[in-house]
């Protein structure tokens, strides 16, 4: 519960995700580019105070991330969006694993 002013607001981050994108998870290079790609945008876009390492970045866990909205931060209820992943060869589809697949509403016990 997030609390201005004396007010009490109740929070939904409709836009959570979760991804791995740590060597295992990496098909090519590309891959390796994309992850490092998007760490450059978190790298030289926050403040140092919230930089991670790129350890931490391309394999962020699932406490990590319970752990960040709903402990550190003010989240009372997350929307996971499910990523779908697609390979171009064959037709072939592959979609993405973790907790967005189990459930897709999380509220903290």
């Amino acid at each position: 519960m997030y609390s201005k002013d004396g007010e009490n607001y109740f929070i939904v981050d409709s836009h959570i995700h979760y991804w791995d994108g740590g060597p295992a998870n990496q098909r090519n290079r590309y891959g390796e580019g994309f992850t490092n790609c998007f760490y450059d945008y978190h790298r030289n876009l926050s403040p140092q105070d919230y930089v991670w390492p790129l350890e931490k970045f391309s394999n962020y866990s699932e406490q990590d991330l319970m752990h960040d909205l709903f402990q550190e931060g003010y989240v009372d209820v997350g929307v996971f969006q499910r990523l779908q992943h697609h390979r171009a060869e064959r037709g072939a589809r592959r979609e993405a694993s973790g907790p967005a697949d189990r459930q897709r509403f999380v509220r903290p016990a």
